[in-house]
């Protein structure tokens, strides 16, 4: 979603699905906005933890991608390691670099 001006990526929301060593799934995710160049592209960032029974998640989200007067295209990526209560890795899980395009 955009500002009415165009000057601003509100929020993303996407589906995604991971693949991990230990298997995969799949999640949604809204990722925070921001600001719109002036040629139109924009790079979104995020990072969050999840806390599971079996240790912590942490989480890393990039969104880049340019506004046209057709749409919005660009590349997703998303990746993340899930650590025991002592730091050793669990597992590691990526969706890889994914390309979209969408309607505003």
């Amino acid at each position: 979603m955009f500002s009415a001006g165009g000057s601003r990526v509100q929020v993303a929301a996407f589906d995604y699905r991971m693949r991990c060593r230990r298997g995969g799934f799949e999640w949604e995710n809204i990722t925070p906005g921001g600001p719109i160049a002036p040629d139109g592209t924009f790079a979104l960032t995020e990072q969050f933890t999840r806390r599971w029974r079996e240790g912590r998640e942490r989480f890393r989200v990039r969104l880049e991608g340019i506004l046209t007067p057709a749409g919005v295209t660009g590349t997703l990526s998303v990746s993340s390691v899930l650590r025991a209560p002592g730091g050793r890795v669990i597992d590691r899980c990526a969706t890889g670099r994914q390309t979209f395009w969408a309607v505003p």
